[in-house]
């Protein structure tokens, strides 16, 4: 495999993500020896983001994300305990055509984050994402699953009204709210002609904590689950330099077994916190 990683062995496109979703599959299998979710729960509140995993190699499904450190890379999409970043699920995302089948017409954000909660379905867990993901057809999805969410919603979504918009006349530090039988909307201003407008299936009250939404408190404690991985990944990491997809998404895999063990034994040696860097060192010279 890793001699096709410019698709000299005439894959196509299907083919290629295909053969990447394996690599994932094989690596983060939530029966495999990466990722034994049997030995782990997580807690009460999850994270899904994008991360991404450098990359300026040939490669189809090779993205270009300017809000990120390392501008070009392969997306991988996951799910994150948000308090010990371990990671639940994890998938590679090639484009729109990543899900294969699609019968409901759901929208691309909705069927990735269906795809990403089978770790957590049924078990009253929480949802933080930002607005890439959040729409009304998640939210309801989710709740079939007993999954709340919480996340940033777009300004041009139909669902929301026009006075939740960005206007002159809202004095800083204001908030509006809105509710349903289930949902939850807020409209923050944290300047002048600017808000920022959030989504929550867990809170149904207006309720504000040191001057801001209660919902807007939660999300920024919650939202960065994913973003914590990355960094420890980039921090003490596998990889080295190559041209080659399929080494990148291998080295990511054994940072991330290497962030999830350090998580299993903490939590199993409560008396005994040995810290990343030392954990990483003696697993290592163990493997030798």
């Amino acid at each position: 495999m890793a001699g096709c990683s410019n698709n000299k062995c005439g894959l196509t496109q299907s083919e290629l993500e295909a053969e990447a979703q394996k690599i994932m599959d094989n690596g983060l299998d939530s029966d495999s020896e990466f990722s034994d979710q049997s030995n782990y729960s997580c807690g009460e509140y999850v994270t899904i983001d994008e991360m991404l995993v450098a990359f300026r190699g040939r490669c189809k499904f090779r993205m270009y994300l300017k809000s990120k450190p390392d501008k070009y890379g392969l997306k991988m999409q996951c799910l994150v305990d948000t308090k010990t970043h371990y990671l639940l699920n994890s998938f590679i995302y090639s484009g729109k055509d990543t899900h294969k089948t699609n019968p409901r017409k759901l929208d691309i954000p909705t069927l990735d984050g269906l795809a990403l909660i089978p770790p957590i379905s049924g078990n009253n867990r929480n949802v933080t994402a930002d607005n890439w993901f959040s729409s009304v057809e998640l939210i309801r999805e989710l709740r079939k699953h007993n999954i709340t969410y919480v996340g940033t919603l777009k300004k041009n979504k139909r669902e929301v009204p026009y006075e939740f918009q960005p206007h002159k006349d809202r004095p800083a530090n204001s908030a509006l709210f809105g509710f349903t039988g289930s949902e939850s909307l807020v409209s923050f201003v944290p300047k002048k002609n600017r808000a920022v407008l959030l989504v929550s299936t867990m809170h149904h009250s207006n309720a504000m904590v040191n001057g801001k939404p209660e919902i807007v408190n939660f999300y920024n404690e919650t939202k960065g689950g994913v973003d914590s991985l990355d960094k420890k990944c980039a921090c003490y990491k596998t990889g080295r330099r190559t041209r080659r997809w399929p080494q990148v998404i291998w080295f990511r895999i054994l940072d991330i077994a290497g962030v999830n063990a350090n998580v299993i034994f903490n939590g199993v040696q409560r008396n005994k916190i040995m810290e990343r860097r030392r954990f990483l060192t003696t697993l290592g010279q163990q493997l030798i």
